[in-house]
């Protein structure tokens, strides 16, 4: 399945704000699905995860392992090796968390690994407006070769 990110909006026909079953009715039955420590629901299809908000059941992130198809602005995330500093670039005030890469322009999230085809962790989230506001003051800004 290939999905086109559309930053603060989805990706293929999945759309923030989705409940559950709006979600189920466009996929089909998730593989799995369990409560986060957080409280917010994940479910799991092959190639990627969807998060809903513990309150309001609404899809509120999108994570896509390397077995997905995912394109952002004409590039193809897994498999273009120069994604990640097109996206950094793209981006322009990346920041940096415990392994995490935000890029809060793009409503885009990344491992620092994502270019390097070798990594068993390569994935990418699409997440909604607002969702890492309880953490910006812990992010510091990225720069890239360091």
């Amino acid at each position: 399945m290939k999905f086109d990110l559309r930053p603060y909006d989805g990706a293929g026909c999945i759309r923030f704000g989705m409940s559950r079953a709006e979600v189920h009715e466009k996929l089909g039955s998730p593989e799995r699905s369990w409560s986060m420590r957080s409280g917010n629901i994940a479910e799991s299809w092959p190639d990627f995860v969807i998060r809903y908000d513990k309150s309001s059941q609404e899809l509120i992130e999108l994570e896509f392992t390397d077995t997905a198809t995912v394109e952002y602005d004409g590039i193809d995330l897994f498999r273009n090796p120069d994604a990640f500093d097109k996206l950094v670039n793209n981006d322009g005030a990346a920041l940096k968390g415990t392994g995490t890469i935000i890029l809060l322009k793009l409503g885009i999230s990344m491992g620092e690994n994502l270019s390097d085809p070798s990594s068993s962790d390569r994935t990418v989230c699409l997440f909604s407006r607002g969702r890492w506001d309880n953490a910006i003051s812990r992010l510091t800004p990225y720069q890239m070769g360091r």
